[in-house]
């Protein structure tokens, strides 16, 4: 039977946890490292393809965000913004619409 707090015996838990998944996160990277120094015409096609996705992924991201994220630059007060719904009361029936008749 342990004894203590339950809070710390989490806190040790977690940190167990954290070391085993940067063990395992290096032991992986050394890995790598080793398959790539031993097929060397492979080593620069697979670095320049990771370059190239993040270089798109980056510049993708920028558009994205430039057009949708951020407010427009013409905007003086980006917080007053205040969008606006409109909602009719009365509704057409669908025959009389296409004839041309209002309510």
């Amino acid at each position: 039977m342990r004894f203590g707090s339950g809070h710390v015996r989490a806190k040790q838990n977690r940190r167990s946890a954290l070391l085993e998944y940067v063990d395992a996160l290096l032991r992986d990277l050394r890995y790598t490292c080793r398959s790539l120094a031993a097929a060397p015409g492979l080593t620069i096609p697979v670095i320049i393809l990771v370059a190239l996705g993040v270089g798109a992924n980056a510049a993708v991201f920028s558009v994205i965000n430039q057009l949708f994220l951020r407010p427009p630059s013409r905007v003086a007060e980006p917080g007053a913004i205040r969008r606006l719904y409109l909602r009719t009361t009365q509704t057409m029936d669908r025959s009389a619409q296409i004839r041309g008749e209002m309510p």
